[in-house]
């Protein structure tokens, strides 16, 4: 979750369960995938066609930075695991295998139950993550010979990984 947020520049209830009543997260109906140029429906996609993804997009619909109706998308990054393609595919992955409806929140996943990532849990997730690799390395916010996006990169491969699905 935390690198669908990284790489559409989502706010953090877009992406991640909050009790803000404003928050308007993006749902699996809101998820546009293409091999190609060729549009696939997520919902009659097989797992073949899914490992051939090449370009995804979020559909806004109620979201405040966006116009109802416009796309934003990215492609493949090249990279197996920071990449907005592969990492979107996953969430729609685990939905479709759960059988989840068009308007379940991407945050969800099923363990035994239906259940949803939210914003305090990935913060959690983060902290936990910086902390011993900042200490070890004496890592400074401030001060840093890496720039923003490598950070944020360092931060996320200390998450689990279905935070980061």
């Amino acid at each position: 979750m935390l690198l669908l947020g990284f790489y559409f520049l989502l706010r953090p209830g877009e992406y991640a369960y909050t009790d803000n009543p404003d928050a308007a997260p993006f749902r699996l109906c809101d998820v546009h995938l293409l091999i190609h140029n060729r549009r696939i429906h997520y919902a009659q996609a097989t797992p073949q066609e899914l490992t051939r993804v090449n370009y995804v997009a979020l559909e806004f619909t109620t979201q405040k930075n966006g116009v109802r109706g416009e796309l934003v998308g990215l492609g493949l990054s090249g990279h197996p695991v920071w990449c907005p393609v592969k990492t979107l595919v996953r969430r729609v992955s685990h939905l479709k295998s759960f059988n989840a409806p068009p308007t379940t929140p991407i945050y969800s996943y099923f363990r035994q139950r239906w259940q949803r990532i939210d914003t305090s849990l990935l913060t959690t997730y983060l902290r936990n993550a910086v902390t011993p690799w900042a200490t070890d390395m004496a890592f400074s916010l401030t001060k840093s010979p890496y720039g923003p996006c490598e950070r944020r990169a360092l931060w996320l491969s200390y998450a689990p990984e279905w935070t980061r699905t």
